[in-house]
């Protein structure tokens, strides 16, 4: 009888978790484990080459995917032929968000050149990037304007390459924990700082009147959270209140 054994070699910056499941499977001797591949969420670049061996390393071998869209083997698995070793580097088709799905169930299937197979159950987990920026509209109030003012925060976090991803606001919490360094609180529906809120779980609002003279800066300290993980995040948002010429209203002597 033949043996095949299908295996995973991982690239750097990925790695396999050895406690639940590993990244190298024997039909002889671990037919039932799983292979196991983590990815950050996304990221669509290489994540791994799948390779295999057979008893007597003279049969070409052939690695196919089933059950799934969402992973590519290249070359395509139509034309993959190799004698013992690897075959094909395995990535994701599009980017993944950890917040959509974290983990992704499939087959990678091993054939030699007579048609024996041998196939493993295979797991790829998502993992999440940290939130490493809130951003927020540009905040520059004039003193003592009466109209309410709001502007929208959200949380992000940076792929590999420089560039940056929004999180979907219902997946991340944010709130204010100071104010100019004063503790931030809501009693009875008031600020007990300046009036400032954070409604829709993104929405800042000024409700009243500020004074340039007493808070030409004001230094808001935001928090954001995921709701997946509980990832945190902390970052100051900076107000400025403009100065206006306050027409003299009175003169008089005594």
């Amino acid at each position: 009888m033949k043996k095949l054994i299908l295996s995973i070699a991982l690239i750097a910056g990925y790695t396999a978790s050895a406690q639940v499941a590993i990244d190298s499977i024997n039909s002889s001797v671990n037919p039932n484990d799983t292979l196991y591949m983590e990815v950050y969420e996304g990221e669509t670049s290489v994540i791994g080459t799948l390779g295999g061996a057979d008893r007597d390393g003279s049969d070409n071998l052939t690695i196919s995917l089933s059950n799934t869209t969402d992973f590519v083997v290249t070359p395509a698995s139509a034309n993959i032929t190799a004698a013992d070793g690897d075959i094909g580097d395995i990535s994701p088709v599009v980017a993944f968000d950890s917040d959509v799905k974290s983990e992704y169930i499939f087959n990678t299937t091993i054939t030699d050149a007579g048609g024996l197979s041998m196939t493993a159950i295979t797991s790829v987990k998502v993992k999440q990037r940290d939130i490493d920026n809130i951003k927020v509209d540009t905040i520059t109030v004039a003193e003592n304007t009466t109209n309410p003012y709001s502007t929208t925060m959200s949380a992000w976090w940076t792929k590999a390459n420089g560039t940056a991803k929004k999180i979907n606001k219902t997946k991340v919490t944010l709130e204010i924990l100071s104010i100019d360094g004063v503790a931030y609180s809501v009693v009875n529906g008031v600020s007990t700082t300046l009036p400032i809120y954070l409604v829709q779980n993104d929405q800042m609002q000024i409700t009243g009147a500020l004074d340039h003279e007493t808070n030409e800066w004001i230094v808001v300290r935001v928090k954001a959270t995921r709701n997946n993980g509980g990832q945190s995040y902390e970052e100051d948002i900076y107000i400025n209140v403009t100065n206006v010429n306050e027409v003299p209203y009175k003169i008089y002597v005594k």
